[in-house]
């Protein structure tokens, strides 16, 4: 029986890790209300170099925003 080889991926790889992404979105400005914003991380991101699409663009936002607010309940 003939073997099949595995399909090759297709799309493009992840520019930067999650990590890098959190790393560089902490170094964003705040928006509205000290929030994070979703449009200044990726003009963060953007200004690296990298690239970054909507979803792990929020995906990453929603992390930041957890950290922050974990931040302000812990200097509460």
């Amino acid at each position: 029986e003939a073997r099949v080889p595995p399909k090759k991926r297709t799309g493009r790889k992840p520019a930067a890790t999650d990590d890098e992404l959190r790393a560089i979105a902490r170094t964003a400005p705040l928006g509205r209300d000290g929030r994070a914003s979703s449009r200044h991380i990726e003009t963060a991101v953007r200004a690296c170099g990298l690239s970054i699409g909507r979803d792990r663009r929020d995906k990453i936002t929603r992390q930041v925003q957890v950290e922050l607010d974990s931040g302000r309940a812990d200097a509460a």
